[in-house]
């Protein structure tokens, strides 16, 4: 029959079994604690350390949302200024095309110094007949609320009507683009009627007209016999069209036109 003694000394101890079990509880709660208040350390490290990466993600969220807010406004700026230019080149549009191209008197001098010697004017008419320009189709438009995306995916109906009726968080409609004004166009067509001595000098002066860098579509209406003082002539009518520009630098050097008119009255002059 074993007894307390024997016990003991078979178990290697003299301790109380009662106070070994109250040591290795104590030694498990101790761990226990230590190794919770390890995590717990490494917890609040962590947690320091992402609070302090937020910190500075939001520190570079609002250098960026601060930069995207002065390039919105220096665009904004930009866009003005584009809308402002492109206001600018449409009046000057309309300024150059109301500025007369051709000079009258220009176009009188190539009339006349063109003429043969025997040739005589007697009605000149200049006419003028805007072009209307076509008009612009209207833009085509899906019928229907258009639906806009989100950042969130989600996806919310545009709201027409009036903005005082619209629900919060709607997408407002773009405003519609601005009617451009187009300049206006003019074709100018002239009719000469005038009378000479023999077909000849109005086939001359036909062809010379061709050549005119001013005139283009010249043709002749009618050539006749007609008796003006007792004196039997050729009445002729030639119509042309005024270009809608002249050549570049063309009328631009008055000494040389009057050296040009010379020469050809003196080859009018050698050729009778």
């Amino acid at each position: 029959m074993f007894t307390p003694t024997h016990q003991t000394e078979m178990n290697g101890s003299f301790l109380p079994e009662e106070y070994v079990a109250r040591r290795a509880e104590l030694r498990a709660g101790v761990l226990g604690i230590v190794l919770f208040g390890v995590v717990m350390t490494l917890v609040i490290g962590a947690f320091l350390v992402t609070n302090q990466r937020w910190r500075s993600v939001r520190a570079e969220a609002a250098a960026v949302h601060a930069e995207y807010e002065d390039q919105k406004l220096k665009i904004q700026q930009l866009e003005a200024l584009e809308r402002d230019r492109e206001v600018m080149l449409e009046k000057a549009e309309i300024v150059s095309a109301l500025v007369e191209k051709t000079p009258r008197s220009l176009l009188m001098s190539e009339l006349v110094s063109r003429m043969p010697p025997g040739m005589t004017m007697l009605d000149f008419r200049l006419e003028g007949k805007r072009v209307e320009a076509p008009k612009p189709e209207p833009a085509k438009t899906a019928t229907g609320p258009r639906k806009v995306g989100t950042l969130s995916g989600s996806k919310s109906p545009v709201v027409k009507g009036k903005p005082g009726g619209a629900k919060p968080g709607a997408v407002p409609e773009a405003p519609p683009p601005r009617e451009k004004i187009l300049p206006p166009r003019f074709d100018h067509k002239i009719s000469i009627t005038g009378v000479t001595a023999v077909n000849a000098e109005v086939t001359d002066y036909l062809t010379r007209l061709n050549e005119c860098p001013l005139l283009q579509n010249v043709d002749l209406i009618y050539i006749r016999e007609a008796k003006i003082d007792g004196v039997f002539l050729r009445r002729f009518e030639i119509t042309a069209n005024l270009r809608a520009s002249p050549p570049k630098g063309f009328g631009l050097d008055p000494a040389s036109q009057m050296a040009d008119v010379e020469s050809r009255s003196a080859a009018a002059s050698e050729k009778e």
